[in-house]
């Protein structure tokens, strides 16, 4: 496949990477739309305008112009502020921008008249995973199976816990499959009898007692 080199880094920070044609044609149709979009601003200028949304998550959002042009693309590394960098909802920023292959991207966002934004009243709630820390040998809490001291314990069926065979060969588990797939009360359906099964053999029987 052929691939064009683009630049689609900070303007003037040299940061390029090599795209193919088609990304390359994507990001030009990016950029062409956000310096439309930008109306009469130019990069590297200071503006003023407001939070639209940011995403705590993400640690992403956009800024709106006073002005009334195009949003701009805002990343958390470029806020200006103290801890966790964030913006709330309609804060008032300062903000100067460039244009890249996210469309009208800020540089810097800061505070009226330069100060440390003030970031949103929201807080990211940290992800943790519980893990239940039980042994599988002995049962118990607060070791693993491998630091356990008590012996090793023998194999059982998990499904009726007896020792002398495990789950594969479990003669409950073809009554348990039974009651899972009837009514659910457990009982096996009568089997069908090969008289049953054969009304002529029947038919022959009551003839036979006829004669």
């Amino acid at each position: 496949m052929a691939e064009a080199p683009g630049a689609v880094g900070s303007e003037g920070d040299g940061a390029s990477e090599t795209l193919t044609a088609a990304e390359q044609e994507r990001a030009d149709e990016v950029r062409a739309a956000a310096v439309k979009a930008a109306g009469d601003q130019l990069p590297g200028e200071l503006y003023r305008g407001k939070c639209k949304w940011f995403s705590l998550a993400k640690c992403y959002g956009f800024l709106t112009p006073d002005d009334g042009s195009g949003d701009v693309f805002v990343h958390q590394r470029v806020i200006k502020m103290v801890g966790y960098r964030s913006l709330d909802t309609n804060e008032e920023v300062e903000y100067k921008f460039q244009f890249s292959e996210k469309g009208r991207e800020a540089t810097t966002v800061t505070g009226v008249d330069g100060g440390d934004c003030k970031g949103s009243k929201r807080r990211l709630r940290p992800k943790y995973r519980r893990t239940a820390n039980r042994c599988f040998n002995c049962g118990n809490s607060g070791h693993h199976a491998k630091d356990c001291p008590e012996p090793p314990l023998p194999k059982r069926c998990y499904a009726c816990h007896a020792e002398d065979h495990l789950w594969a060969d479990c003669p409950n588990k073809a009554s348990q499959g039974n009651s899972s797939n009837g009514s659910g009360s457990g009982e096996e359906s009568p089997k069908t009898t090969a008289e049953e099964a054969s009304p002529s053999s029947k038919a022959e029987e009551d003839g036979e007692g006829k004669t």
